[in-house]
C-alpha cells in the first residue's frame, strides 16, 4: 500500500494537467471554429477535429482521477475492496492508454497511405 500512497500526489498532478489540457484544447478548438472566415469550412472542421483528442484526454483523466479516489479510500483503511476498485481503476486507464494509442497509430498509417496514394497521382 505505501507504493500506492507515494504515487497518489503523481496521479493527482496528472490527472490535473489533462483537465487542464482538454479544457484548453477545447477552447482551441472552438476558437477556429468561431475564427474560420465563412467561405473556408477547413478552418471549421480542424476546429471540431481539435476537440476529439480533448474529450479523449478528458476521459483518460477522469479515469486517473477515479484511480486517486481509489488510492484515498484505501489510505482510509477500507481494506481488500479499495484495494480491488484501485487496481480495478487503474488496469481501466491503462487500456484505455493502450487502445487510444493503437487508433492514433492505426489513423496515422491510414493517413501515411493516403498521402503516398495521392503523391502517386
Amino acid at each position: 500500500m505505501m507504493a500506492m500512497s507515494q504515487t497518489r500526489p503523481w496521479v493527482t498532478f496528472l490527472a490535473v494537467l489533462g483537465f487542464i489540457g482538454a479544457g484548453i484544447m477545447v477552447l482551441g478548438g472552438l476558437a477556429m471554429v468561431f475564427a474560420a472566415p465563412a467561405g473556408m469550412p477547413g478552418g471549421a472542421l480542424l476546429g471540431l477535429i481539435y476537440i476529439i483528442p480533448a474529450v479523449l484526454y478528458a476521459v483518460g483523466s477522469n479515469i486517473l482521477y477515479r484511480y486517486r479516489a481509489s488510492i484515498a479510500s484505501l489510505q482510509a483503511g477500507y481494506g481488500v475492496e479499495a484495494l480491488e476498485n484501485a487496481l480495478e481503476h487503474q488496469k481501466s486507464f491503462w487500456r484505455f492508454t493502450g487502445l487510444t494509442s493503437a487508433v492514433v497509430l492505426g489513423i496515422y498509417m491510414l493517413g501515411i497511405v493516403v498521402a503516398v496514394i495521392v503523391a502517386a497521382m
